[in-house]
């Protein structure tokens, strides 16, 4: 079984832990999952190698901005929203041969402009959505300024600016 991209509606370690659980029992006998999240929390922009890119080294790039501003605001809706140690997760709930690899969305550089158009399409698209039901959290901005910044975002990819994240991709099994 193969589960992925949950992290927007998690919270607690508990939460975790209470969902892996549940995911378990679906599963008979020496089954496996495999479980796939990106580390969000952790996500931030990159200055790309250009001089376009230069003027944004001394400004926070508005791609780490847009990040930040999320992550803000999922902790304060998700109440304590973290990204557990997978591994131990894992071993926790009893699986057995856990296995885990954490590849970046930078590893490879020719795919870092569509996983920064990704990324950025997922952060205006959820700060929107944010600030349309007023759940933008201390500082959030309006939809205005989420348009705007998605506008700077654009032009610093331009620049050969993009965003990086750790993907984890976790398999164990359950005992026979």
């Amino acid at each position: 079984m193969t589960c992925r991209l949950l992290v927007a509606t998690m919270g607690s370690i508990e939460v975790w832990a209470k969902t892996l659980k549940n995911i378990l029992t679906l599963l008979k006998p020496g089954g496996a999952i495999q479980w796939i999240e990106g580390h969000f929390l952790k996500c931030r922009g990159y200055r790309g190698s250009d001089n376009a890119s230069a003027e944004s080294y001394l400004d926070t790039l508005t791609l780490t901005r847009l990040q930040t501003q999320l992550n803000s605001s999922l902790i304060c809706v998700r109440n304590g929203l973290v990204i557990p140690d997978f591994t131990s997760l894992f071993l926790s709930a009893g699986l057995t041969d856990v296995r885990e690899d954490v590849p970046s969305t930078d590893r490879l550089p020719e795919q870092r402009v569509e996983f920064t158009e990704i990324g950025v399409g997922a952060l205006c698209g959820a700060l929107t959505n944010f600030a349309k039901a007023g759940m933008a959290g201390e500082g959030g901005w309006s939809v205005e300024e989420v348009e705007g910044l998605r506008k700077k975002a654009a032009e610093e990819m331009r620049g050969g600016c993009y965003l990086r994240w750790d993907i984890h991709v976790t398999v164990g099994r359950v005992p026979n």
